[in-house]
């Protein structure tokens, strides 16, 4: 049996077991994996579980960092304006409250309660599990999916896989923070970075997970910023030469059709069945109508939305992604400025840039360009998925976060 590790932060009184943490947030990792093969339906819960344990520090400690003080007001703003709105009972509020702030929760609680050696364990296990569901799903084709209930779907003549995420763009992240991890610990071998690159952006071809690409190149591309003149002359030399294989493959897939199409679409959001296009458009048309504090929490493009209103309003309820409840909420920036409005955005926006700090630290070095690129794609992962709600992509951003934070490199 593992010993119990003392928390990081100093003032910190409550021990963790090591493994219990592993074992919590590899569940939380592949919930609803094990919910689809075991039924276990409260799995799903599990997050929320978790995520709830914020208040403890609160409770039972005397010391919170900066970072949980300003999480904890912007809590308390949340569901204060929510509240006094009357957008929705008081429990969807408070619960709708913590969802939207999961991603920031995840990262005070980690930084709290574990150790760089736990977080490289679960870094690991998740690898493994995640390359074993891809190579399975890959093996077993539409039979996998067929299995997991899961959309079999076709880009570019290729299945479109999930792997143990049940999830294309949940895989494709993965793969992207898994590409960033490589690249920092392994980054002064320079033809292992081009093959770790080159084999990154290949497979989220075959996934067809636009924003997982832009993510992979977001993160070679500030690595690349970092390292020294000879290394940038050779990564250079190799982007000319490889630019026409990754043009060709791009248009020999229908990724660039499908993004024009759903650009489109999002412009004639009215009349077309892109969901992500409609609750753009109509969280600015809330954005408008309740300036400057929005309809308020569990109201537009949230989990605890169902029922809401303003659905009514904006002459959205009979609509079969309203009544099923279906990717409503994969726009977490619509869902933001829908519910808090221009001052929700200006105060998520600022949280962004506190977590950018609080996780760099003292850090100046090499680091930095790390963290850095992960913050970028948070911001634009945004835009396409609901990276601070969703339980999966919440934990997936804290871990690398954390990791980073608590590792420092030394390379060239």
């Amino acid at each position: 049996m593992p010993t119990l590790p003392v928390l990081n932060n100093q003032y910190s009184r409550i021990p963790y077991q090591s493994s219990l943490a592993i074992l919590v947030i590899i569940f939380i990792f592949f919930s609803n994996f094990i919910t689809a093969l075991l039924g276990l339906g409260f799995m799903n819960y599990l997050d929320e579980i978790f995520l709830l344990t914020f208040i403890f520090p609160f409770v039972f400690l005397r010391r919170v960092n900066h970072f949980g003080k300003f999480l904890m007001l912007v809590l308390f703003y949340l569901i204060g304006i929510s509240y006094f709105k009357e957008s929705s009972t008081l429990f969807k509020v408070v619960i709708q409250s913590f969802i939207h702030l999961k991603v920031f929760i995840f990262i005070f609680l980690l930084d709290r309660y574990t150790k760089l050696k736990t977080i490289e364990k679960i870094i690991k296990y998740l690898f493994f599990i995640s390359l074993i569901g891809l190579l399975l799903n890959f093996a077993l084709q539409t039979s996998f999916n067929n299995y997991f209930n899961l959309d079999s779907s076709v880009r570019s003549g290729l299945l479109r896989l999930n792997g143990f995420q049940l999830s294309s763009n949940n895989l494709g992240l993965t793969i992207v923070f898994f590409f960033s991890y490589f690249i920092y610990n392994f980054g002064k071998n320079v033809p292992k970075v081009i093959i770790g690159f080159l084999v990154s952006v290949l497979i989220l071809i075959i996934i067809g997970s636009r924003t997982s690409i832009i993510g992979v190149i977001t993160v070679f591309i500030f690595w690349l910023r970092s390292r020294t003149f000879r290394i940038k002359c050779i990564l250079y030399l190799f982007i000319i030469l490889m630019l026409p294989l990754f043009v060709f493959l791009i248009s020999d897939s229908d990724l660039i059709g499908r993004s024009v199409n759903n650009i489109q679409m999002t412009a004639e959001a009215d009349n077309s069945g892109y969901i992500r296009g409609i609750m753009i458009v109509n969280s600015f048309v809330l954005f408008n109508n309740y300036f400057p504090f929005g309809s308020g929490a569990a109201t537009f493009g949230s989990v605890l939305s169902d029922g809401s209103q303003v659905y009514h309003q904006l002459g959205l309820s009979s609509t079969s992604f309203f009544v099923e409840m279906r990717g409503i909420y994969d726009t977490n920036w619509a869902s933001i400025l829908g519910e808090f409005g221009f001052i929700g955005a200006l105060l998520f926006s600022f949280l962004i840039w506190k977590t950018y700090n609080f996780i760099r630290g003292e850090y100046t070095g090499s680091n930095k360009p790390a963290i850095l690129s992960i913050i970028v794609i948070l911001i634009i992962s945004g835009i396409t998925m609901p990276v601070f709600m969703n339980g999966y992509l919440a934990m997936l951003f804290a871990i690398f976060l954390i990791y980073f934070k608590k590792k420092e490199f030394y390379l060239s």
